[in-house]
This record gives C-alpha cells, sequence and structure tokens, in this order.
C-alpha cells in the first residue's frame, strides 16, 4: 500500500489539505493523519491550543479529495465515497465552535446536544435529516446512549459510512466519570465497540499523565493498549506564563481583593472557580468595582459562565469574550476545555483540584494562530488550607511530617498538584509530571518553525 509516512506522501497530504484550509497544516499533523489513514487507533497528546482538534477532520479532507479525484487515489487504499466522522466532545461550547469551524471550510457539520433536539422540536425541524446528510457529527456523551442515536446508528447509510470515532478532551473521560459528575461518559466505549471494524479510532488531550492513565482511557474506549499508537509531544506552551499566588480571601466571602488588578488594568479575562454559588460571589464583588458604569455596562464586562445559564446568554458570552477587550467572565468547568479566544491575555484559576484542571484552565489564555509574540497569564489562587493539603499528601510519600493530621476526612490532594504547588518551578515540575519531550521541530508557514508546544527559552514562571 502506498506509504503515507514518506516523503512524498507527506508532501501529498500537505498539498490535499492547502487546497481546503486557510493555514498550512503543523507537520506532526500530517504523520498523526498519517496514522489513521494507514489503519492505527491513535492517542495524540500535545499542548492547548496546538491545533490537536484539527486531526478528526484532515482525514475526512484527505478521503473526500480522493473520491473526487478516483484516478490519483494511492493503491491499496479505499474509504467510502461520503466518509463520515463521529466526534465526541465534553462541552456544547466545543461542539457549536467547532461545527461553525468545519461550515467555515465546507464541511458539512451538525452538532447534537440536548439544546439542539429540543430546539428542533420546538420548531418542527428534522435533526435527523440533518445528521443522515453531515460529513461531521458532533455529539455529546450523553446523545450516544439516546433513543435517537440509537435510531441513528440503525441507518446503514450512516453506519456503514463511519471512517472515525473521535474523542475530543480525551483526559476527561475518567476524570468526570470517577467523580460521578457525568457518568455517562462510560458510554464511549460501548459505542466505539459498535463501530464498524474499518472505523478508527483517535482521542486527544493536552492532560494525560503516563501509565496507567493512559492504559485506563484506552480501556475506557474500549481498545487494546498494544492496537494504540501513542504520539506524545510537549503540553507545555511557550506563549504561556504560570504564576501562584497566595489567595486569602475566603471563597465563602464576598470580598476578593486579589482580583481588583483585573478589573484594574482591563484585562479580557477567565476566572475559574469551583462552583456557582462562588462564581455568583465573586461576579458581584468585580462589577461593584465599577462604580461608574451602568448597570447593562456592568452587565457586559463581568459575566457568568455555567452550565445552568440559557444556551443564548452562554453563546453571548463567547461572542463578547471574542469580539470586546475587557470583557471578563467568571466561569466553571463548563468553559475550561476547547474554548479558544485569542483576545483573552489572563487566566485565573481559584484552587485548581488536579494538575490535569491547572493546565487545561490555564490554557484558555493567549490562544494566538502559530504562538504568536505575547506570553499570556495563567495565575494559579492557592488559598492557605490547600497548603496545608499539599505538605499532607506529600508527607505521607516521604515519611516526612510537615503538617498536623486533618481534623475532617478529606479526599487527598493529588501527589502531582501537590509537587506543582510546592516545587521551586513549576515549568519543571509539569515537564516532569507529564513526561515532556524535547520540543518538536515544525516547519511550515503557520508557526514560522517555533511551534507553541514545548518552551523555547528561559522559564517565566513565578520561582524562576
Amino acid at each position: 500500500p502506498y506509504d503515507f509516512f514518506s516523503t512524498q506522501g507527506q508532501q501529498l497530504l500537505r498539498r490535499i489539505l492547502r487546497t481546503r484550509l486557510r493555514f498550512d497544516p503543523h507537520d506532526y499533523l500530517l504523520i498523526w493523519t498519517a496514522y489513521l489513514l494507514s489503519g492505527h487507533h491513535l492517542l495524540g497528546i500535545t499542548a492547548t491550543g496546538d491545533g490537536k482538534s484539527c486531526i478528526f477532520y484532515f482525514p475526512l479532507l484527505v478521503m473526500q479529495y480522493f473520491a473526487r479525484n478516483p484516478s490519483e487515489k494511492p493503491a491499496g487504499w479505499s474509504w467510502p465515497d461520503n466518509p463520515l466522522c463521529v466526534v465526541i466532545c465534553p462541552t456544547k461550547c466545543i461542539e457549536e465552535e467547532q461545527e461553525a469551524d468545519m461550515r467555515a471550510i465546507g464541511i458539512n457539520a451538525v452538532a447534537v446536544n440536548q439544546d439542539r433536539l429540543a430546539d428542533a422540536r420546538h420548531r418542527g425541524e428534522n435533526l435527523m435529516t440533518r445528521a443522515r446528510a453531515a460529513d461531521m457529527l458532533y455529539v455529546g456523551p450523553e446523545i450516544l446512549g439516546s433513543p435517537w442515536f440509537a435510531e441513528l446508528l440503525k441507518l446503514a447509510i450512516v453506519y456503514e459510512r463511519i471512517v472515525l470515532g473521535g474523542v475530543d478532551e480525551a483526559q476527561l473521560i475518567m476524570q468526570w466519570s470517577d467523580s460521578g459528575f457525568r457518568p455517562r461518559f462510560l458510554q464511549i466505549g460501548h459505542f466505539m465497540a459498535r463501530l464498524c471494524p474499518k472505523a478508527r479510532i483517535c482521542a486527544v488531550s493536552a492532560t494525560i499523565l503516563p501509565g496507567k492513565a493512559e492504559q485506563a482511557i484506552c480501556q475506557a474506549l474500549g481498545i487494546f493498549w498494544s492496537d494504540v499508537v501513542i504520539k506524545h509531544r510537549s503540553n507545555m506552551r511557550c506563549n504561556l506564563q504560570f504564576e501562584r499566588r497566595l489567595f486569602k480571601s475566603a471563597l465563602s466571602g464576598r470580598i476578593f481583593s486579589e482580583l481588583n488588578w483585573i478589573v484594574a488594568e482591563n484585562r479580557s479575562a477567565l476566572i475559574f472557580v469551583d462552583s456557582i454559588t462562588t462564581s455568583w460571589r465573586i461576579a458581584a464583588y468585580l462589577c461593584g468595582l465599577l462604580p461608574s458604569a451602568t448597570p447593562a455596562e456592568r452587565r457586559l464586562r463581568i459575566r457568568l459562565y455555567n452550565s445552568l445559564n440559557t444556551a443564548e446568554h452562554n453563546l453571548r458570552t463567547r461572542d463578547l469574550l471574542h469580539q470586546t477587550p475587557g470583557t471578563i467572565a467568571v466561569a466553571t468547568n463548563s468553559l475550561s476545555v476547547g474554548f479558544s479566544s485569542s483576545s483573552i491575555d489572563t487566566v485565573a484559576i481559584i484552587n485548581p483540584t488536579s494538575l490535569n484542571d491547572l493546565v487545561q484552565k490555564g490554557g484558555r489564555a493567549n490562544r494566538v494562530a502559530g504562538g504568536g509574540d505575547t506570553i499570556g497569564r495563567a495565575v494559579v489562587y492557592i488559598p492557605p488550607s490547600a497548603y496545608k493539603k499539599a505538605d499532607l499528601a506529600l508527607s505521607s510519600v516521604d515519611g516526612v511530617s510537615r503538617a498536623g493530621p486533618s481534623r475532617k476526612r478529606e479526599r487527598p490532594m493529588e501527589l502531582e498538584l501537590a509537587r506543582t504547588i510546592r516545587a521551586p518551578c513549576i515549568t519543571r515540575t509539569i515537564n516532569t509530571e507529564y513526561k515532556n519531550p524535547s520540543p518538536a521541530v515544525c516547519f511550515c508557514e503557520t508557526c514560522g518553525g517555533r511551534p507553541i508546544s514545548g518552551p523555547h527559552g528561559p522559564c517565566r514562571c513565578d520561582g524562576c
């Protein structure tokens, strides 16, 4: 069969993709595409904002090209003339933004979630008809077990066209299902098992710890560890600066003076909190820092983003973050993955629950195409109680008592997060925990030889 990994094969993939894309694809994405076209399952790990979600539609574009130009189809490979990719996304935000991005380049994409189904019923629209004709189908885990999706898969015109089952933000399969937050994430493996044997499985993430976490995700996806290709790039961003600060204000209080600078400096920012209740109190405090603004201006400047808001409110918030400098969104986990805005230069993370949580939320800052020349800030606010829990977690490992016994039966802090909180250099610790490889060279025009994956200069963290 034709070798997509050869120099000629990589040049062919780049030429095909450039006819449909508005950018030059990264070198690593051509390699990942070659693995999927060659019949491998793939688990891809790279930094936030590095373009990894492109891997879900790059193989589709190549297959569509050969369907339109059968005389150029490489020997030894065959795909459906009308291929379909099904991508499972953790949030509605990712589904709908990916749908819009696909339509912009001529791919017939359809996002399906409970809101879309309810809206279609209200308007008398048959969403099934649109889904049957789609090239890309974006769904949430909760849709996988629904009667609507079961009926869709029964259609031969749909089932036989599926060439790829994708999972975006794959780390959440275990993270959100184990915590009981969204147990339907375990439905993903059942769906993958129902795919046509020729369909490939591709999962991507920026935050999968090596070893047991990788194996657990492969098991949840229903694929053998020996059958999957794992491509691991550095998940540290060269255009992002992590900074740790003490958060003295009580999360149950109403004054949060540590955040005053975000309003004073007119930052476009995301502030991540642990609950909707906390987000209301912080938003109310920040509004109080704008005494000369009208109520309408405050509502535009300070926004709340969570899953209980209406879809229209959250869409309006995302639009403001994209288009209006100085917008501040106080958000929960519903905006912690997938959202990409080049306007956000600052992210504040209050009391992160894990190292994955810290890296993912910090990765919302400075999402500039090609990396840019600016440096985004990810400020990690750590309350005194978190320092105590970190000391307790570390003391239980090395036998040195740094903290007294806890009076409450709390879940112990993860060692990876504890080491990140207490380590002198947060960058070095993240590289160590994820076993990040050295930065890879990329010769595409998009990043100009400076990929955002991996550091390219001296560390800028608070400990260096």
